[in-house]
């Protein structure tokens, strides 16, 4: 009797997981496996990375023209070259490996561009390497960059020198000795709950969540929403754009009314200015919009001899006087030219010249008188 109660208990504590599992529900389900999966992240191992850089040489006249990285003998793809010459870090590599040793080889090719007219190094080639191993452990990133340098002052051979230094940062959290925290129970949202289950024995919370017709119902007002407010963000665009223009309308008229209004006045000052002119200087008013004066007739009546008959003139009768014209000027005659013959001073030498011959004959004579 006693055996078969044992029998009977040890079938009992083995059917237990299997009837537990068949009365689990879906909700329940859930629950453990979210929890089992809490429970595996804690105590995942951590990752074992490693990140690769190249830092640009930023030369114009040294061009980048091959580069190779190999990590533990696996070529790893190389962008644009052109990029990788230029100033700043490129990421070359950035993943997971397995804890151990590793070895990074890198190699390049760099050319000279200047002409050999310029410089004693143009066209010459440079293809500097480096060669560097280190250990890599779990919950530690290695991080290295490979960085070419530039030695002017040494020789042309080694001019351009390669280094990869390493660093190291820590990926897993030390452990402090503190226990960890409280677990929280997950909330699990669904749609329908028995009313004869309980999930207290799950370590689970349940709560009702929204059913698909609501789901729909807020996503189609959330999406009513977002129409209206582009919606309105549309028309408050074009307003602006509309209210731009307006502004820009209205400054190009008045513009073109000032321009218009200064060139009237630039006229009117220039036609004041000649009719100035033309007047002799006496400086004439020009009226900005000027009126002809109205004259009204004079009625005159029969006055007789007698008394003197005062007669309404009416309005006065305005009499604009011009001013005198100006004196015209009087020109000079022009001299009158002489007529052509002898000049007068030659006439009165040749006189001269005749009376006195005319005293030495004479004169001659009375000396010698005839026989």
């Amino acid at each position: 009797m006693r055996a078969r109660k044992s029998w009977l208990t040890l079938l009992l504590v083995a059917l237990l997981p299997v009837a537990v599992a068949v009365a689990e529900t879906p909700a329940e389900k859930q629950a453990r496996e979210d929890l089992e999966k809490q429970l595996n992240a804690m105590v995942a191992t951590p990752p074992t990375k490693i990140k690769i850089e190249l830092v640009g040489l930023d030369q114009p006249n040294y061009e980048l023209v091959e580069a190779s990285f190999k990590l533990d003998g696996r070529s790893l793809p190389v962008a644009n070259l052109k990029k990788l010459n230029s100033e700043g870090d490129h990421l070359i590599f950035h993943g997971d490996v397995e804890p151990g040793q590793h070895r990074l080889e890198s190699r390049f090719e760099f050319l000279n561009r200047t002409s050999q007219v310029v410089s004693l190094e143009g066209g010459y080639k440079w293809k500097p390497g480096s060669d560097v191993s280190f250990k890599s452990e779990m919950g530690i990133e290695v991080q290295i960059k490979v960085t070419p340098e530039l030695n002017m002052g040494g020789d042309i051979k080694q001019r351009i020198t390669v280094k990869s230094p390493a660093t190291v940062k820590m990926l897993a959290k030390l452990d402090d000795g503190m226990m960890p925290d409280r677990l929280e129970r997950p909330v699990i949202a669904v749609a329908e709950v028995d009313a004869g289950t309980s999930s207290a024995d799950a370590g689970v919370m349940v709560v009702k969540g929204q059913t698909a017709a609501e789901k729909a119902a807020a996503a189609a007002e959330a999406k009513r929403k977002a129409r209206e407010d582009a919606l309105a963000a549309k028309q408050a665009a074009a307003a602006e754009k509309k209210r731009l223009a307006d502004e820009a309308k209205a400054a190009r008229l008045a513009a073109a009314e000032e321009k218009k209004r200064a060139a009237e006045e630039a006229k009117a000052a220039k036609l004041a200015a000649a009719d100035e002119k033309k007047r002799g200087g006496k400086p004439v008013a020009v009226a900005a919009n000027p009126e002809p004066a109205s004259v009204e007739p004079v009625a005159v009546a029969e006055v007789d001899a007698g008394l003197p008959e005062v007669i309404d003139a009416g309005a006065p009768v305005v009499v604009a006087i011009a001013p005198p014209p100006a004196p015209e000027l009087v020109k000079p005659p022009a001299p009158v030219e002489e007529e052509a013959g002898f000049p007068m001073p030659l006439l009165l030498g040749l006189g001269i010249a005749v009376i006195g011959l005319i005293l030495f004959l004479v004169s001659r004579r009375k000396k010698n008188p005839p026989a």
